[in-house]
C-alpha cells in the first residue's frame, strides 16, 4: 500500500525532479476502507504542503455523501492557496 501512495505522491503535480510543488488537499471519509484512510494520512504526511481533512460520516464518495461539508472544506482550502 505504501508503494501505491508513494507513486501517487510522485505523480501529483510533479516537476521533472519528481517533487510536488503545489498545495494539496488530501480528503477522505472516515467510513472509507481502512487502507484508504491510512493511505490518505500517509500521503498527507509525505507531501510538503499538504492539508489532511477527514469527513465524518462519509465513505468512498464524500462529495456525494456529505456535499455541504465537502464543499466547505474545498473552499476553505482554495481560499488559502495563493
Amino acid at each position: 500500500l505504501e508503494h501505491v501512495a508513494r507513486g501517487a505522491q510522485r505523480q501529483a503535480a510533479a516537476d521533472d525532479d519528481g517533487e510536488v510543488h503545489v498545495p494539496v488537499l488530501v480528503l477522505v471519509g472516515d467510513l472509507d476502507d481502512v487502507d484508504l484512510v491510512a493511505a490518505a494520512e500517509f500521503m498527507a504526511a509525505g507531501l510538503p504542503d499538504a492539508r489532511h481533512a477527514v469527513l465524518h460520516g462519509a465513505a468512498h464518495l464524500p462529495n456525494l455523501e456529505q456535499p455541504e461539508e465537502f464543499n466547505e472544506l474545498v473552499l476553505q482550502f482554495l481560499s488559502g492557496v495563493a
